[in-house]
């Protein structure tokens, strides 16, 4: 079996038809000439399929079908006779049908045959030919079988030449573009003593009519049957348009199916084949078919890497690509071809490492198409620093990285192209660092627990702009901090937020004295700093940041404290900056007070410029891209948090500069609100469950936010995100508190609450976690004074002790309060002596497990001087 397949694929199929009827079949010696049965073009394929002379009587065609819609399909088959006086029957299935289309048992008759679908030439040479359009299963297999039945007159032979199957077929898997034409006869070709009086027949010609637009064909293959050709044989059996064709592959003398390349010969009209019949005596043409085909041409004219869009009008992008976010570059692929393209697929790789790869469809020829592609490249912060006693002192190194972004577009080979080696474009890309993502997320710096809270405070501090009193070198620019501490402070943190710094990638040298309550005058030492860059694309490429001060020694009490700064750098110093600007400075000062309740802290610190809302000055950066990030480590109780509160602080943040653009905060995913920034423009102050926030000036530059998120507490892995979309702000602070509820020992009511009556117990308490207590209630048998007169908890190991005497019948005698707060600490035994009065409630047990601990009782002296020890009073420590 032997196949030619010919596809392409257009956007519109166009198929036409010119039929020649062919003369009734009756028998003629010189055969009938080859003329055109079919022509046109079509969006799909030719396919042409074969078997050729095995030399036997019984010969099948088994095939497969490409893919498609079929629109016309003919079997073609020969029978040797032996004689034109010969006679018999022979039988032509197609896919086990022998009863519709002409197919079935047919009786071939020589000279005397007047079968409409067989030409009868010659000795006997039979050429038949059925449709079998609608018997055709595309995309299968499809078998055609030819066989001799018996003879009816003379030595009939009955031997097949061969069977050929033609389909035209549109759409399919790789459908091309094909101008057709299919000719069949049966044309005769002898010398001249074969007939009676001798007049030869040498030479036949077979037209292909109609017009070419040559400038598209890409290929052309003539496809011709020749029945026993060449003997002798021959290698100028043919011509094309004049053009010789090379026929010595002819010398089968039974049956040839071959193709020629006619690319070069084909005209914009009158093509046409010449046969002879060189010097063999007999031969037949039964088939000849022209098929012209029109190759797409995929080329790749553009790569354009962007990182928001690419703007077509003014052609180029929004946005460079920047490191360690997802970009994404489209590669524009034009057809350049004369036909369409099939499917195929489109490669993209950045310094030879490949980025994706797309598949499209299929392109029409003269048609472009963009095909996206994501592209994250991965690189470092430019900016690294030092810190010192005055100041951070950068370094910059150059992290840009060029690539060479190179499209390949059917590398594959999945279409067949007129030009096989135009399918790759490259272009240089720089890409660089944009330090306006969420790229500094605030670190960890302080946790811990209070018996207090947070107070964070900017003063009367306002923004200095650059050359003002405090930026400018040899100015000051002094701050008072009025502070009224409601206990001991046990942290105090100052705050520089600046901006601005010149020249580029460079630091504040800074001065900060601070003048305490008593007069005393302190000079700071830069503790730690936090600087981030905008990175390396467009103008102003300086450094904002925090530095932070410890002054925890010199808050000690309530009152004013000023702080004073000045510029260090004179301008001789080119470690540092020589201008800069910065918000008002802040104080955070964590307190200790008994009588509050305890609580849970986290402090985060940095420095993280933001700069979404696709602002063109940000590098077109989204929403989600900016959004710092404050992680709060550890594991929390859920249930023993009474409240949580978020504290933010974000220098700059609060008044956007293009309408629509405002920020947001999360707390773990959970969307908090939108533009919730207060302090930067007007003075601001709040203060609730522990955490006060103040700005104390108006043009502070400082936004702050106080938030419930008790809701949204998760047991561990809390965190807090700050969002910019498109206001420019640098979050610098996340502080978390955790008002814990209130430690409780209750031992419950008892099942028995008789009998009972006044004594001294005396008893342990262990408690399975820490609890903090100062007060003692007693539960009272109804109708009676029930109380507590006196009580003592203590261990002797750890030196702690409390006690606590009772007030007398007045307001709650129930409870007493002990002299000071205790923290009963968790797995340690402490004792009790409790002295009640009247008839307070009883647990009649030795030992009481209570939620939290247990309760043992060790004796019991009843005001009657009897002793017991299974009483236990009924009693709730808080």
């Amino acid at each position: 079996m032997n196949k030619i397949a010919i596809t392409t694929i257009v956007a519109i199929v166009v198929l036409y038809v010119c039929s020649c009827t062919p003369a009734l079949a009756d028998y003629n010696f010189d055969g009938w000439p080859v003329e055109t049965r079919l022509n046109g073009t079509v969006n799909g394929g030719v396919f042409i399929d074969y078997v050729p002379w095995d030399g036997s009587r019984d010969l099948s065609l088994t095939t497969t079908m490409p893919n498609g819609t079929v629109k016309w399909a003919y079997l073609y088959t020969g029978i040797w006779g032996g004689r034109e006086s010969y006679k018999g029957w022979v039988n032509v299935t197609f896919n086990g049908v022998a009863d519709q289309n002409g197919l079935g048992p047919i009786h071939l008759q020589g000279e005397d045959d007047t079968n409409q679908h067989v030409w009868c030439t010659s000795h006997g040479k039979y050429w038949m030919f059925y449709n079998v359009t609608g018997l055709v299963d595309a995309g299968t297999s499809n078998t055609a079988r030819v066989r001799k039945i018996n003879e009816t007159y003379g030595a009939f032979d009955g031997r097949v030449y061969g069977i050929v199957l033609i389909a035209i077929y549109e759409d399919g898997d790789n459908p091309k573009n094909i101008q057709y034409w299919i000719n069949d006869g049966n044309d005769a070709f002898h010398y001249a003593e074969a007939t009676w009086p001798p007049v030869a027949h040498d030479t036949g010609t077979t037209y292909f009519n109609g017009t070419v637009d040559v400038a598209t064909v890409t290929r052309a293959n003539l496809t011709v049957v020749h029945l026993t050709a060449y003997d002798p044989s021959c290698s100028s059996g043919m011509t094309f348009n004049d053009h010789p064709l090379n026929t010595n592959m002819l010398d089968t003398n039974t049956f040839e199916l071959n193709t020629w390349d006619v690319s070069s010969y084909v005209t914009a009209s009158e093509n046409l084949v010449w046969f002879t019949r060189c010097e063999d005596t007999y031969i037949n043409v039964p088939l000849a078919i022209l098929t012209l085909e029109k190759s797409p041409d995929l080329i790749a004219t553009a790569i354009k890497p962007y990182h928001y869009e690419w703007s077509e009008e003014y052609n180029c992008s929004k946005g460079e690509p920047w490191f360690n976010l997802t970009n994404y570059v489209n590669v524009t692929v034009y057809n350049n071809g004369t036909g369409n393209a099939g499917p195929f697929a489109v490669m993209l790789y950045a310094n030879e490492t490949q980025i994706g790869a797309e598949s499209v469809n299929g392109l029409s020829a003269g048609a472009a198409t963009e095909v996206k592609f994501e592209w994250k490249p991965e690189g470092e912060d430019p900016l690294s620093w030092i810190d010192t006693t005055e100041g951070a002192i950068c370094a910059y190194t150059d992290t840009s990285k060029e690539y060479v972004l190179r499209a390949v577009v059917d590398g594959g080979d999945e279409v067949s192209e007129e030009n096989e080696e135009n399918n790759e474009l490259t272009k240089e890309q720089k890409v660089v660092w944009n330090g306006f993502t969420g790229d500094e997320p605030l670190e960890n710096s302080l946790h811990g627990n209070v018996n207090g809270g947070i107070i964070y405070t900017t003063g009367d501090g306002q923004y200095r702009g650059v050359n003002c009193y405090g930026t400018k070198y040899g100015t000051y620019y002094d701050v008072n901090y009025d502070l009224a501490l409601p206990g001991n402070v046990t942290v105090a943190r100052l705050y520089l937020y600046y901006t601005w710094a010149q020249p580029s990638y460079t630091t504040p040298k800074i001065g900060i004295k601070l003048k305490d309550t008593f007069g005393t005058v302190h000079t700071l030492s830069m503790e730690q700093s936090y600087n981030d860059i905008k990175g390396d694309f467009d103008a102003h490429r300086f450094v904002w940041g925090t530095y932070v001060f410890n002054i925890t020694n010199y808050i000690n009490k309530s009152g004013t404290y000023t702080v004073n700064i000045t510029n260090l750098n004179d301008g001789g110093d080119s470690d540092f900056a020589t201008d800069y600007a910065f918000a008002a400075p802040a104080m955070l000062v964590v307190y200790e007070n008994s009588t509050m309740p305890e609580r849970e802290y986290w402090l985060t610190e940095g420095a993280d410029i933001l700069l979404g809302g696709r602002r063109s000055k940000g590098g077109f950066l989204e929403l989600s891209e900016c959004r710092n990030t404050a992680r709060f480590l550890g594991d929390i109780e859920v249930s023993k948090v009474k409240e949580a509160k978020l504290g933010v602080v974000a220098p700059w943040a609060g008044v956007s500069w293009e309408p629509g653009m405002t920020t947001y905060m999360y707390f773990n995913d959970v969307e908090l609100g939108r533009g919730v920034y207060s302090g930067y423009g007007r003075a601001y102050n709040i203060s609730t469950d522990g955490i006060t926030m103040m700005v104390g000036a108006d043009d502070a530059q400082i936004g702050v936010n106080v938030t419930d998120v008790t809701a949204y507490l998760n047991a561990s892995a809390n965190e807090a995100i700050q969002g910019d979309d498109g206001d420019c702000m640098m979050p610098s602070s996340a502080i978390l508190l955790l008002t814990q509820e209130e430690d409780i020992l209750d031992t419950g009511l008892p099942e028995s609450r008789y009998p009972s009556i006044s004594g001294i117990h005396n008893g342990s308490i262990t408690v399975d976690t820490n609890i903090t207590v100062s007060s003692l209630y007693t539960y009272q048998c109804p109708g009676t004074g029930g109380h507590t007169e006196f009580i003592r908890i203590w261990n002797e190991t750890t030196g702690a002790c409390v006690k606590g005497h009772w007030d007398g019948y007045q307001g709650d005698y129930q409870t007493i309060s002990l002299n000071r707060t205790i923290t009963l600490k968790k797995g340690v035994t402490y004792h009790y002596t409790i002295q009640t009065g009247s008839y307070p409630q009883i647990h009649h047990q030795k030992e009481l497990p209570v939620d939290g601990g247990i309760v043992t009782c060790e004796k019991f002296t009843d005001a009657n001087g009897r002793e017991y020890d299974t009483w236990i009073p009924a009693f709730i420590l808080y």
